[in-house]
């Protein structure tokens, strides 16, 4: 932990940490500081906004399947001014990319059409990749006049990112679409559910 609060000039005072009889449990409380209404969160995406990855998916997934451990992704500890510059709405993929996408979609009241082959896979089956969470990229809701600039910026920072659909009007829902644009039926468990 030292290594990496170095490294992104973070200062950790302490912690929480409890034990739990199958093994320790530990929690980390993070509290950060940002520019007053600069808050970039899970309501701001807007009617035609693309949405954009940072990674692969699908890389923690394949890893649990295989039954190893992988360390999460290191992002550049610029990537949250690249997500104010040009984001409207972010969230870290860590419950499934359609679980993820599905919070911003409802928070925002906006549809989100996501195109599966435009999606980067890593290491496991596509439909698992969307669902299996534990990626840590983030996917963000950028305007379109803006895509192609973030994406630049998210290479400077060495990202890999990835255009992958686009949120329009709605209700919260979500379409995968496949290579003729035909809708695809979405798998019953979209991710990680919390409750």
């Amino acid at each position: 932990m030292k290594t990496d609060q170095d490294a992104l000039d973070l200062f950790c005072s302490g912690g929480d940490t409890t034990s739990v009889q199958a093994g320790l449990s530990i929690t980390i409380t993070m509290i950060g500081l940002q520019p007053r209404g600069k808050g970039i969160t899970r309501a701001g995406a807007q009617d035609g906004d693309a949405i954009i990855v940072t990674g692969a998916l699908g890389e923690g997934y394949g890893a649990y399947q295989r039954g190893e451990t992988i360390a999460p992704p290191r992002h550049h500890k610029d990537m949250a001014a690249v997500v104010r510059a040009y984001a409207n709405a972010a969230v870290d993929i860590s419950d499934g990319l359609l679980a993820d996408i599905g919070h911003v979609a409802q928070a925002s009241l906006m549809d989100a059409a996501l195109d599966l082959d435009a999606i980067p896979i890593s290491d496991c089956d596509p439909m698992q990749a969307i669902v299996g969470g534990d990626d840590y990229h983030i996917a963000l809701s950028v305007p379109r006049d803006k895509t192609a600039q973030c994406l630049r910026a998210l290479q400077e920072i060495g990202a890999h990112p990835a255009i992958i659909g686009h949120f329009v009007k709605g209700r919260g829902q979500i379409s995968l679409l496949g290579d003729a644009g035909e809708e695809l039926e979405l798998p019953k468990k979209q991710g990680w559910q919390h409750f």
